[in-house]
């Protein structure tokens, strides 16, 4: 057995419940800018505000405690994690209106294309360095 066996599963779970953690986030977020822009008529852009803001919440706390098993005191975590956050949406709202301002994709399209889009730019700074 390779000696490096164990620490390649460490990776491969710690990644899996990153993913888990994320999948959480993304339909948090999905469904309750979906929701609020389609049942409650709010614009998109304010809905995936709020979105954006659940979802933060369910990903910090995800990451944290699960996908990283964080020992770095919360308020130094939550800061980093915080400003990668803040970039991602920036980044989530400028796909958001090229895809449905610029191109004219439907507005919950459009809004699915930027969290992917967003979800994977999260993902390489969170490991490299929020949660490092």
């Amino acid at each position: 057995m390779n000696s490096d066996f164990p620490a390649k599963m460490a990776l491969v779970t710690q990644a899996a419940v990153f993913g888990a953690v994320g999948l959480a986030a993304t339909l948090t977020h999905f469904l309750v800018a979906s929701a609020l822009f389609s049942l409650a008529a709010m614009p998109i852009f304010y809905a995936n505000v709020i979105g954006f803001a659940l979802a933060f919440l369910v990903s910090y706390l995800g990451h944290y405690h699960l996908s990283f098993r964080s020992t770095a005191p919360a308020i130094s975590a939550l800061s980093r994690f915080l400003a990668v956050a803040l970039i991602g949406f920036a980044l989530n709202n400028l796909v958001l209106f090229v895809l449905h301002a610029g191109l004219g994709f439907h507005e919950l399209v459009a809004l699915a294309g930027a969290i992917v889009v967003s979800a994977g730019f999260v993902f390489v700074l969170s490991k490299l360095w929020a949660f490092a």
